[in-house]
């Protein structure tokens, strides 16, 4: 008779047995969904020194990430309507989402800006229009993925 564990024990042990096999990429699906700020912090920095202690490539899921724990990535990909509006490190979206006339606002956390940014969330609730918005990836900030993205945001009333 198996013993009966909780989400998150399942979830750590799914990801232990993972590394028994010693893959070379690991693919984590939201490893710090349910878990609080410390141990999602915890977590990431744990995934992060497996990518520089072992030289493991490490892809993860990650939504709504403390600002700490955005500061730990050595590269982020923001998606859009399903395709890449951004592909760089922390640091290199904050430029270009200023470039693009997004300044990241005082005390903010990063990703949820962003997020909010390629939403349109930060409409006014007047609006009714889906208004576009041009992200354009210059070769200065991504030469992996040169693109041009039109945005388009929707405002929705619950």
């Amino acid at each position: 008779m198996l013993p009966d564990f909780s989400g998150g024990e399942m979830k750590r042990l799914a990801f232990a047995s993972e590394m028994l096999s010693n893959p070379p990429i690991l693919f984590c699906d939201e490893p710090t969904s349910g878990l609080d700020s410390y141990m999602a912090e915890l977590v990431v920095t744990r995934l992060e020194s497996l990518a520089g202690d072992r030289g493991k490539t490490i892809i993860c899921t990650i939504k709504q990430p403390s600002s700490e724990v955005f500061r730990l990535f050595d590269k982020v990909v923001f998606l859009a309507e399903g395709r890449v509006a951004f592909h760089g490190a922390p640091d290199e979206a904050v430029t270009f989402f200023a470039k693009c006339g997004f300044m990241l606002p005082d005390h903010t956390n990063p990703a949820d800006h962003f997020t909010d940014v390629m939403l349109l969330t930060n409409l006014t609730r007047e609006s009714h229009m889906s208004p576009s918005t041009e992200l354009i990836a210059s070769k200065e900030f991504n030469t992996q993925i040169p693109i041009g993205i039109n945005v388009t945001g929707t405002l929705v009333r619950s």
